[in-house]
């Protein structure tokens, strides 16, 4: 029996074939799942999405309220004092009563911190200044043999148009 390359039957087995290899390629490339198998690039992965602030996960809620109440109160008072017939009379008048209140209330409903971009910010602060002091280091030896380089030409020029003794 001779078989035919034009057969139905063989060109849906082609496609078949041909369809699960594609899937077996497309699902052994997956970006996601090597960030998930690997912990590197899930850590760096995870920086990066802190850093940009887009989910704060580890967050600490703070309510806090404040109310400060002030009273104040002035009267002013006279006593006056009548003598009559060995008899002390004292008498008491009020003039004006004021009182003031004052109250002030502060409230701050949440205060929202999220620990991890805290922690990277402050490592980048501190690779920075490691950063900053190699660099000042580099900077001052640079200096310093520019500096020995320059005694030395001009230690040479000298020696070459000094006057013969």
């Amino acid at each position: 029996m001779t078989s035919n390359q034009n057969d139905p039957v063989n060109l849906m087995l082609i496609a078949y074939i041909i369809l699960v290899l594609v899937a077996i390629l497309m699902s052994g490339c997956n970006p996601v799942k090597q960030v998930i198998r690997d912990k590197g690039k899930l850590d760096q992965v995870a920086e990066v999405v802190v850093r940009s602030g887009y989910c704060a996960n580890d967050t600490v809620l703070i309510t806090k309220s404040d109310t400060l109440i002030n009273y104040d109160t002035l009267t002013n008072t006279m006593i006056n004092t009548v003598v009559k017939n060995d008899t002390v009379y004292q008498l008491q008048t009020k003039f004006r009563d004021i009182t003031k209140t004052v109250k002030i209330r502060d409230t701050v409903r949440q205060v929202v911190l999220d620990q991890a971009r805290i922690n990277i910010l402050e490592k980048d602060k501190m690779k920075l200044t490691e950063d900053l002091a190699v660099s000042k280091e580099q900077s001052s030896k640079r200096l310093t043999w520019l500096i020995l380089l320059l005694v030395i030409v001009l230690g040479y020029v000298y020696l070459k148009i000094r006057p013969k003794l």
